[in-house]
């Protein structure tokens, strides 16, 4: 990740951006996740971060305390031990990653192809399935992917 990643991951989890390379763990009051009832647990370089409701803060920190950079802080398992009367289900795990344009290299594949008129059934069942998110892939800014 860029410069401006790590400033725009660190501003949505409330942290500094020079934490990333700082081995530890951070349990964070919710900024982007502002309003969100559960938990977020984010790993970026050396840094963990768990973005939680305010309420949240003290009994989390408590949990993570002394895990400097614990891999089972990103494992539904450990969360369902550590908060056995609480922890209701895990959505994830998810990568959130990109690309700097300048390691982007172009290649031929004769299986893709340019979606076109005639897949606007098919683009259209994909869109049903996908209930919550669809918008926030940016689909529906490209002409072809409006639905009726």
């Amino acid at each position: 990740m860029g410069i401006r990643d790590d400033k725009f991951w660190a501003d949505f989890l409330g942290v500094d951006p020079m934490d990333w390379g700082t081995l530890g763990v951070s349990v964070q009051s919710h900024v982007g996740l502002h309003g969100f009832r559960g938990f977020w647990c984010f790993r970026r370089d050396q840094r963990t971060v768990v973005s939680a409701p305010a309420s949240w803060v003290p009994r989390l920190t408590e949990v993570v305390l002394g895990r400097a950079h614990d891999d089972e802080l990103m494992l539904a398992s450990f969360w369902a031990r550590a908060l056995p009367h609480d922890f209701d289900r895990a959505i994830g795990p998810a990568f959130q990653g990109c690309l700097d344009p300048a390691r982007f290299e172009c290649k031929r594949n004769s299986s893709a192809r340019a979606i076109g008129d005639t897949d606007r059934g098919a683009v259209e069942e994909f869109r049903t399935l996908c209930t919550l998110d669809w918008n926030d892939g940016g689909l529906d800014k490209a002409g072809l992917w409006k639905h009726a």
